[in-house]
């Protein structure tokens, strides 16, 4: 053998043996960050329940981190990371919820509509006071100075069903777990608001912002004397619009306690019809007869259109605060664009297979609504991962990513991982239910190498606050980490 050919033995041997050895230092890296995520796990506040954890290389595709991958958890409003990343993917970025006034009535020559007006919802979730006084306004422009029939609220777009499979009834009368229309109005809630009485013993005085005049208020909480601790309930019966404040409420009670508490309402049709007339009537247009939830007709003109937020705006109202209405129209919007009606049902059939198409497969997740709030739905933290790494890369990733709230900044992660090098670099959607807490977004390592992971908990008894505090520890660990990248 050559002088030459040998040395050219010696130099590749040479080179694959350092290769070796990256790649058992990059494994070793690996390795250790799966022992200190497990460590983190074994806290007393999560004994008894079960996590499971995957942490992947964006730029590689590899798992360095995979603890329960392949286990089904309650994922709470993880859930959202689905819905939304299928409604950016299905439906695209250029398809706005659109409200319009439509009649079939004739216009006399006084202004005045000879017939009823409807209100047709296009299942906006944010369809607001202010969009309904435009939409008034328009209709005043239009040459409309009364109508002579009722205001009809038409949410046929979506079907009748307006709770999901598996929510919670004690939940419903919070702004939370409101009812979905295909019109909604005011996120479905009304503010309301209980101050103290003049003296203790007194009934507690109760205001309310933009209330239908159907909804009722019964009133027991009383006034409790300067310095006492308030223990004020506000709720809704369930079934009816009755809105119930029991318990107590201190003289010079502080701001926290007698902040708003925003109540679900029962029939958010009725009640954006109802809120419509009042815009109208400040419009200008008169309106004496009465409002109700009902259909539009079918050949009517068109007289005034709101044109809902751009598909990037919905995404940052649906995750930074992780709006549950907001999530649910999403759903039923997909089922109608891509399936056969405004239903979860077929919103849930047209983000399965979209979620087939991205490599997640079928016993991997169960969905049965798009907030998360029922405690049927099912994802494995490997599904979760694999979205997150195919909306990275994705047409659509900025709208995606630009949703989620910040560590430390805004939304659901404000006051998180604050000071650390966490902080404006990890970006995650929270999720919470009883018994349930989650965390799975993006971060980069201490080296540059981008991180996706998924932190899923169920059936432990800690607090929430507690289970939190491990996922922060666990992304503030991938933050810090070096010599993750494959060689």
């Amino acid at each position: 053998m050559s002088t030459q050919k040998l040395r050219r033995l010696v130099v590749a041997a040479a080179a694959a043996a350092l290769a070796m050895q990256a790649v058992a230092a990059w494994a070793g890296q690996a390795t250790n960050l799966q022992e200190r995520v497990s460590r983190l796990l074994a806290s007393p506040n999560l004994a008894g329940g079960i996590q499971g954890v995957v942490v992947r290389s964006l730029r590689t595709g590899n798992d360095l981190v995979s603890i329960n991958a392949d286990l089904r958890f309650m994922p709470a409003s993880n859930m959202k990371l689905v819905t939304s990343g299928a409604y950016l993917s299905l439906v695209g970025m250029q398809a706005p919820f659109t409200t319009r006034v439509v009649t079939a009535s004739r216009l006399d020559d006084n202004g005045v509509l000879r017939g009823d007006l409807a209100l047709v919802g296009g299942g906006d979730p944010l369809l607001d006071t202010a969009a309904l006084k435009g939409l008034a306004e328009a209709v005043k422009r239009a040459g409309v100075n009364a109508v002579s029939g009722r205001i009809i609220g038409d949410a046929s777009v979506f079907e009748e069903q307006r709770y999901g499979d598996g929510w919670s009834w004690d939940d419903m009368p919070y702004y939370y777990s409101v009812p979905v229309a295909g019109l909604n109005a005011n996120e479905n809630v009304v503010r309301v608001t209980a101050l103290p009485g003049r003296r203790a013993g007194d009934l507690v005085r109760v205001t309310r912002a933009l209330a239908p005049p159907w909804q009722k208020v019964r009133v027991t909480a009383l006034t409790a004397a300067k310095g006492a601790a308030s223990s004020l309930n506000i709720g809704r019966e369930l079934v009816h619009d009755v809105v119930r404040v029991d318990g107590a409420l201190a003289l010079e009670a502080p701001e926290a306690d007698r902040k708003p508490e925003p109540i679900s309402v029962e029939e958010p049709p009725r009640y954006a019809a109802w809120l419509f007339r009042k815009c109208l009537a400040e419009a200008g247009v008169a309106v004496p007869g009465g409002w109700a939830a009902g259909a539009a007709p079918r050949n009517g003109r068109t007289l005034a259109e709101h044109t809902g937020a751009a598909a990037a705006d919905l995404m940052k109202s649906l995750n930074k605060p992780s709006d549950n209405l907001v999530a649910e129209c999403l759903l039923r919007r997909i089922g109608l664009v891509k399936g056969k009606a405004g239903s979860a049902v077929a919103g849930r059939t047209a983000v399965t297979e979209w979620l087939k198409s991205i490599g997640v497969i079928d016993r991997d997740v169960a969905m049965f609504d798009g907030s998360g709030l029922s405690r049927q739905n099912l994802v494995t933290p490997r599904a979760i991962v694999t979205l997150l790494r195919q909306m990275h890369g994705a047409p659509c990733s900025a709208a995606f990513i630009d949703s989620l709230p910040i560590a430390g900044v805004d939304g659901s992660l404000r006051n998180r991982m604050k000071g650390t090098p966490a902080q404006a670099n990890c970006r995650a959607k929270t999720g919470y239910v009883m018994h349930a807490s989650s965390l799975s977004g993006y971060v980069t390592a201490a080296d540059g190498e981008p991180l996706a992971f998924a932190i899923l908990m169920n059936h432990h008894n800690a607090r929430n606050a507690q289970a939190m505090a491990v996922q922060d520890e666990i992304v503030l660990e991938l933050a810090r980490a070096t010599g993750l990248g494959r060689p």
